[in-house]
């Protein structure tokens, strides 16, 4: 089992530091969250990579690049 630490990163982040994560947990996406670890959206390898297509650096924030509009489920509510 992955620990959930490793999935989660804060909207502060850089897209370095979201290419060291994704690398770490072998996983295509995580999940974004505020200073409170309240869920903000998520981010996946496909959105670091149209950031880096548009120019973007290694240390540019992810802000402008994480889904805001992005579902997720409770794990009690989900059969």
């Amino acid at each position: 089992m992955k620990n959930i630490k490793n999935l989660i990163l804060k909207d502060g982040s850089t897209i370095k530091e979201v290419l060291e994560l994704l690398k770490l947990n072998g996983e295509k996406s995580l999940v974004v969250v505020d200073g409170k670890n309240k869920f903000l959206g998520t981010i996946s390898d496909g959105d670091i990579r149209r950031a880096l297509l548009k120019g973007q650096k290694l240390s540019s924030k992810i802000t402008k690049y994480y889904q805001k509009k992005s579902y997720f489920f409770y794990k009690n509510n989900y059969t």
